[in-house]
Formats: structure tokens, sequence, C-alpha cells
């Protein structure tokens, strides 16, 4: 009822509004546009009833206002009354925009319903003609990737026979001795062109193969040769063979094997090897037995330091333990004067805590200051303040307090007006959703029978989800 009594009185005020803006040739030359939708954009803005220019004369009116200090009360009067005029204003202009908000959404809603009901008309008809256009195109799309395949496996069948003749590819082309075939040749050569050029690799790697073969065998002969020279130079060197290895007695030193030796220049290195090998452990073995002298000198050495240590430390103990001793006195001394210090702070201590706690309990008495928060929130070492300045910072609080009060109620208007403002902008919203959930709701309303235990089960999953979807929405609708 108070809806309808505040949208007559609106268009009330509007109805005179018109007739105001017919008489007045400022504002039919203010609203100058052409295209039909701005100008009824600008013929319902300008139905509010306030002027930008009056909002700006009131804004530099009021902003010479200020409060000199606290004993300014026309000051804060002053400034208390054009602060409620300034609210009225800003509710009024609040109020009467929501209203024409409220209109221009019925119009949008019913402009969605008839674009809704003209596109299903042809949309079927478009929704058909594309999957005949989808159906052609996939049929071209499967020849053209059976096509592919079977050249890709082509070129893999010519390439593998190459590369099993043992051709090597560069990433131009394929080559075998002076015989090429080219990346592309293998590619768009017929199966008797390619035939021919393969020919020639086939009998090149067969020449090769028996070539490789004949090398093998003078390598295998060089090798025994080669290793029957090293034996004989080994054992020269006093190593004899036993159990499957050579050892040399005066050295103590062992090996079990021969690497391969190709070449006669292969065999003269490891005689030299072998030379300078037995020539090391010779060396070795003087320079152990050097060590060794050196060794026992260094530790009958040791061993009288050590001697002449021992005794200074436990001289050194002796000393240690009568500086102990002092130290613990001089320490029982210190401890007794700190115990001393710490027993005089705390008495200071107590003193301020229980002055704080005294003038705390008076503020909390206070007139005005009951609210046990707004005390709390005083950061202040209140016992630190004499008898008269303790009255001032009193006097003090209860003016904080008092403002502190002011403006929560000024937030908590301007915040419930906001709340107002976004339940109204999110109204659309909240109903599309609604109706979604509903949608999903009427879904699987009554289960069909499904003959098969897999088909019940995509049901019941299918359920779940469809409630999982209508929780979603709902939760997401109260946080709009």
């Amino acid at each position: 009822m108070n809806n309808i009594i505040k949208t007559s009185r609106f268009q009330q005020r509007m109805e005179l509004a018109m007739k105001e803006r017919e008489e007045n040739k400022n504002m039919k030359e203010e609203v100058k546009v052409t295209d039909p939708v701005e100008k009824m954009i600008a013929i319902q803005l300008s139905q509010l009833e306030v002027k930008p220019e009056e909002l700006e004369e009131l804004a530099k009116q009021y902003s010479q206002l200020t409060i000199i200090d606290i004993n300014d009360k026309q000051g804060r009067k002053a400034v208390s009354e054009a602060r409620k005029f300034l609210k009225s204003k800003r509710t009024s202009i609040t109020r009467d925009g929501k209203l024409l908000r409220e209109n221009f959404n019925k119009v949008s809603k019913a402009i969605i319903v008839r674009v809704d009901e003209l596109v299903n008309i042809i949309e079927p008809q478009e929704n058909r003609l594309e999957a005949m256009e989808d159906d052609i195109e996939k049929q071209e799309q499967a020849i053209i990737e059976q096509r592919n395949r079977e050249e890709q496996e082509k070129i893999t069948a010519r390439t593998e026979l190459l590369f099993s003749y043992g051709a090597s590819f560069n990433g131009v082309q394929y080559q075998l001795g002076d015989h090429t075939i080219l990346v592309g040749e293998v590619k768009l050569f017929t199966n008797t062109e390619f035939d021919r050029a393969a020919t020639f690799f086939k009998e090149y790697y067969e020449n090769f193969e028996q070539l490789k073969l004949q090398a093998e065998i003078d390598r295998q002969t060089s090798l025994t040769n080669n290793k029957e020279a090293a034996m004989l130079h080994i054992q020269s060197l006093g190593y004899v063979f036993e159990t499957n290895s050579f050892y040399n007695s005066e050295f103590n030193h062992r090996f079990t094997t021969i690497r391969d030796l190709e070449t006669e220049d292969d065999l003269n290195i490891f005689k030299r090897e072998m030379d300078n090998l037995l020539t090391y452990r010779k060396e070795e073995k003087e320079k152990a037995e050097s060590k060794r002298i050196a060794d026992e000198a260094l530790k009958a050495e040791q061993d009288r330091l050590a001697d002449i240590r021992k005794a200074q430390e436990l001289k050194q103990a002796e000393l240690d333990r009568k500086q102990k001793e002092l130290d613990d006195q001089l320490a029982a001394v210190q401890k007794q004067k700190e115990a001393d210090e710490k027993r005089a702070k705390q008495l200071e201590y107590d003193a301020k805590v229980n002055l704080f706690e005294s003038r705390r309990t008076q503020l909390m008495n206070t007139p005005n200051l009951v609210q046990k928060d707004f005390v709390d929130n005083i950061n202040h070492p209140m016992y630190v303040l004499n008898e008269e300045d303790w009255t001032l910072f009193l006097h003090g609080c209860k003016i904080a307090f008092n403002e502190e009060q002011e403006r929560l109620t000024i937030e908590a208007e301007e915040a419930a007006a906001a709340e107002e403002k976004r339940r109204i902008e999110m109204a659309p919203d909240v109903e599309v959703l609604n109706n979604i959930a509903n949608e999903f709701k009427k879904i699987l309303s009554t289960p069909p029978t499904m003959k098969t235990e897999k088909g019940r089960s995509v049901v019941i999953n299918t359920n779940q989800l469809k409630n999982k979807i209508i929780t979603y929405i709902e939760e997401q609708i109260k946080n709009l």
C-alpha cells in the first residue's frame, strides 16, 4: 500500500515537471538529441526534481562550514543541520531513481520475452542446416585423413628399407656411399622408380659387408700375434701367469687382462707402459721404506711432547678450579642485587597497575561511557596523568564517545541504504537463478525405471549431480 501511495505521488510530481518543461524554452534547448534511445533517456533523467546546478550550489554553500574546537557550539549546530539537510536531499534523489529503474526493468523483461519468441521461430531450421554442413565436412575430413595415413605408411616403409641397408640421413637426403635419394623423392617416386633407386643401395650394402668381414678377419689375426708378443714381454719383467692373472711377487702387483693391441704401435706403447709401471713400483717401494723410518722418529717426538702437555693440563685444571670458586662467589652477590632491583620494579609496576584499574573503573562508571568496548579501545597510559590532566582526559573521552556514537549511526544508515540499493539491483538475477533452480528440480522428479544395474547407477549419479547444482545455485542466491 505504501509503495502504491509513493508511486502515485511520484507520478503527480512527474506530470507537474513535464508541464514546467513544456513552458520553459531553456529546458527545451538543453534536450537536443536525435537518437530515440538517447532522447528517451534524457527525458527520463530530467524527471528527477533536483537539477545538478542546485546540488553544486548547495555543495559550494556548505563547503565553508567548519568547527573551530570543542567549545564552538554554533559551528557544531550549523554543521549538524547542514548534514541532515544534505542527507534528506540524497535520500529523496535515491528514492526517485529507484522508481525510475523499476519502470525500465519491466520494459527490459518484456523485450527479452519477445526476442526469445522470435528467435525460437527460425532457430530450429538454422540448427538443422548447420548439422547438414557439419556432416559433409566430417566426410571430407575422413577421406583426407585416410589418404594421408596411406601416404605416411608408404614413406615409413621406404625409409625403413633404406636404413636397413645402412643409409644415413642428414635432414635433406638419404645417402650410402655415392648413392643418394632426396627426402622429397622418397614421397614422390613411383614404386618402380623407388625400387630401381633402392637396388643401388642394396648392391652397395652387400659389397660393403664382404669388405667389412675380411677386415675383421685381418684384425683378429693381428690381435692374436700382438697378444703373444705382449705376454712374452710381461714374463721378461718378472710376472708369472697364475689363476687367470699375471703376478709379480717382488712388488705384490697383479693384473688380469691385456687390452686389445690391434697394431704394432699399440704393442710398443703397451711395452713402454709396462716398463714405466715396473720403474714406478720400485720407486714406490723405496719411498715406503723411507716413510716408515720417518714415521717412527715422528712418533717418538710426539710421545715426548704429549707427556709435557699432560703435565701442563693438570696445572691449568687446578688454576681453573680456584677461578671457578671465585666466579661463583661473585655470581651469588650479583644475583642477590638483581633480585632486589626486580622486587623494587615490581612494587612500582603494581602501583601503576592499581592506579590504571582505578581510573578504568571510573571510566566504566561514568555516564555515556558504559560501553565496555569503547573503554577497552582507549589506548592511553592513564597512570602517568596527574589529577588535573586526568579530569581533562575524562572530559575528552565523553566528547569522543558522543562523536563515535553519531558516526556509527550515520554509517549504519548509509550501509542500510547501500544494502537496499544492492538488493534492488540483484533482484532480476535472483529471479533468473530461482527459475533455473526450479527447472533443475523438475528433471528426474520421477526417476525412470532402468532394466540394468549400470543404467540405474547412471540415473542415481545424474540425480545426485542435479541436487549438487541446485544446492550450489541456492547458496549463491543467498550470497547475492
